[in-house]
């Protein structure tokens, strides 16, 4: 896990405080969390990081996490 970067994206204020949690335990392992709040949040950070994992809320509006996937 150590050195694995991981982009997560979720727009619910609320389920970002549980991804802050998880957050943290990851990097206690490691890992290098970014967190975005928008699907374009998450595509700009995405060119900027390289992330390697992503981690996606589906149900988004204006851009899903389906799209973002794409």
């Amino acid at each position: 896990m150590a050195g694995t970067q991981i982009l997560v994206v979720d727009d619910e204020a609320d389920s970002r405080q549980y991804v802050v949690f998880v957050a943290f335990v990851l990097e206690q392992h490691g890992a290098k969390v970014t967190t975005a709040a928008s699907a374009t949040e998450a595509i700009q950070l995405f060119t900027q990081l390289k992330p390697d994992v992503l981690i996606s809320n589906i149900g988004m509006p204006d851009l899903d996490g389906y799209t973002l996937l794409q």
